[in-house]
């Protein structure tokens, strides 16, 4: 089957034709979402079950200058051009490739970091949200699978903003398409908490105070930053109030979609220059959670058990054959040889005369006798 994949010169994740398997300009395309990805154990293990599912959604770039623009926001990617730059021009190359690429994204950008981001796309994008919303409708469809799959693609857009300059690029132009626009008055927040999770020699300070609406840092200042630039008391607000950041915390677990509150407040650490949760605790809680959704080739996922056929149970019941000869073997003797030696302990006191007297060729031979007797008694005539 033909891959295609697709990606937007603007901000939308809009399915429609580009869901599908097909050809465009007579061409083979990569198709996008096919399939969700998934974490594995290796970097070069890496989206083996979904190579060509890829979405990359808002202001993330083309993956190659080649690509032919479909409609007013769609990027097709014709699958001769990236096997041509796949090295030996194959799947199985192309896969590597792609692996490649999402391990070099995520050397600039940790796990809770992109799971962060994908949940803002499915947050402030209508049509990334709608995308998700149809996904999880099919039927046998797991909500936590389509948000990895949503997630694995992010990552590949952010290839091409990788480093401190990548970071700063990727800020402004996430803040220039979500944080200004009307109906959209947490998005700018939310950027502000996405910046803080990465290392601190990776964050945009600037952008982070812009978009959380503080003045800009003296550079004595450890401050704490919340919403709009207001006060904040953490003894009130996280330290045995309302539990909203410990409740948020939960959310996160139990719903992929679900955003830290945007008045979470941010402290400004001058030993390591840069921000972080002003409640530490909170704060690596949720980045637990973000960090285990994440679809990173750094994890392990947990191992499926495959389906069983009946091979398998034919060597179920051999095995199990085997097992019980050995153990029969084994254990009836020495329980015959235990009975006797309590039930007479006078004439049996020890093992080894319990089986030169009661057991062993000798008696065999007599019970084959005895046997032998009570069947031709069967048969006599009188």
């Amino acid at each position: 089957m033909p891959w295609k994949l697709r990606r937007h010169g603007g901000s939308r994740c809009r399915e429609g034709a580009s869901m599908t398997s097909g050809e465009h300009d007579g061409g083979e395309h990569m198709s996008a979402g096919e399939s969700s990805l998934r974490n594995s154990a290796s970097r070069r293990m890496f989206l083996q079950e979904g190579a060509g599912a890829v979405l990359l959604t808002g202001v993330l770039a083309p993956l190659a200058a080649q690509a032919a623009t479909v409609g007013d926001n769609m990027v097709w990617l014709p699958k001769a051009e990236v096997l041509s730059v796949a090295a030996g021009g194959t799947d199985a190359a192309f896969r590597d490739a792609i692996g490649e690429i999402a391990a070099s994204a995520m050397d600039t950008y940790p796990d809770e970091f992109v799971a962060y981001l994908a949940r803002f796309l499915l947050t402030y994008d209508t049509s990334c949200r709608q995308y998700y919303r149809d996904r999880v409708a099919k039927p046998r469809t797991e909500a936590a699978d389509v948000f990895r799959g949503f997630a694995a693609s992010v990552v590949f857009g952010l290839d091409r903003y990788t480093g401190a300059e990548g970071v700063r690029t990727l800020g402004d132009a996430l803040a220039a398409r979500y944080a200004f626009e009307p109906d959209n008055a947490d998005a700018q927040r939310q950027l502000g908490l996405l910046f803080a999770m990465l290392p601190a020699p990776l964050q945009p300070l600037s952008l982070i105070e812009t978009l959380s609406g503080v003045p800009a840092r003296s550079p004595s200042e450890q401050g704490e930053v919340s919403a709009k630039g207001g006060g904040w008391d953490l003894g009130d607000v996280l330290r045995g109030g309302s539990g909203v950041q410990r409740q948020q915390v939960q959310a996160l677990r139990a719903t992929p979609t679900a955003l830290l509150p945007s008045i979470t407040p941010l402290r400004y650490d001058a030993e390591t220059r840069g921000y972080k949760f002003a409640t530490q605790g909170e704060g690596a809680a949720a980045r637990a959670v973000l960090r285990a959704q994440a679809p990173s080739p750094r994890q392990t996922m947990p191992v499926k058990e495959r389906r069983l056929l009946p091979p398998d149970f034919a060597l179920f019941a051999l095995c199990g054959a085997l097992g019980c000869t050995v153990t029969h073997a084994g254990v009836i003797p020495l329980d015959v040889v235990k009975t006797r030696m309590q039930t007479a302990p006078a004439k049996y006191t020890a093992l080894p005369q319990v089986l030169a007297c009661a057991s062993g060729e000798t008696v065999l031979a007599q019970d084959r006798n005895s046997t032998e007797l009570v069947v031709l008694d069967q048969y006599m005539v009188y």
